[in-house]
């Protein structure tokens, strides 16, 4: 046994410890939580542009809205904007930002595997030919400080930097355009 001739000395080094030890467990939480949204964010662009593929691939539109709400035409045919608004429902929930949709057509049928061709509108294609949904957003990290950080100008800016997502998924058109 160790006995100590002053034990005032050591009386805050459980509290400098548990402070230390707290601030680890803190960022580890946090660190938790942030990789949690980039998966949910990418989950959800994901979901929406596989559904939003398959919407254009078929022609028809579904009777509702990923949310929900009805569609303006059910059993109606698909048009860029029914596809735009989809996609906008449907990540209306992520903590995505500057969230970008395109459809185009590839040059060369879905059995060959065709090279995009951003110019070939997507409506263009006939049955069989291939086409592609590409959707990007931006994620800017839950906890970068974005909103405690103005640069000279006013704006935020954050002060880790953000991640660009991306899906592009390729499908074979199953109706006449």
């Amino acid at each position: 046994m160790i006995i100590r001739k002053n034990p005032q000395r050591r009386r805050g080094a459980a509290m400098v410890e548990s402070a230390v030890g707290l601030v680890i467990l803190l960022f580890v939480i946090f660190g938790i939580i942030e990789f949690g949204q980039l998966v949910m964010a990418r989950m959800l662009l994901n979901n929406a542009a596989t559904s939003v593929s398959r919407f254009a691939s078929v022609g028809e539109q579904p009777a509702t809205y990923s949310d929900g709400t009805p569609t303006p035409s059910p059993g109606g045919p698909v048009t860029t904007t029914f596809l735009n608004t989809y996609v906008t429902k449907a990540l209306a929930a992520s903590p995505l930002t500057g969230i970008s949709v395109q459809f185009y057509g590839s040059n060369g049928n879905s059995y060959i595997g065709g090279t995009p061709n951003r110019s070939m509108p997507y409506t263009s294609t006939q049955f069989g030919d291939g086409f592609y949904v590409s959707i990007s957003g931006t994620y800017v990290p839950l906890f970068s400080g974005n909103r405690l950080y103005a640069d000279s100008s006013g704006s935020t800016k954050p002060m880790v930097g953000s991640v660009t997502l991306n899906k592009t998924v390729y499908v074979s058109t199953e109706a006449n355009q």
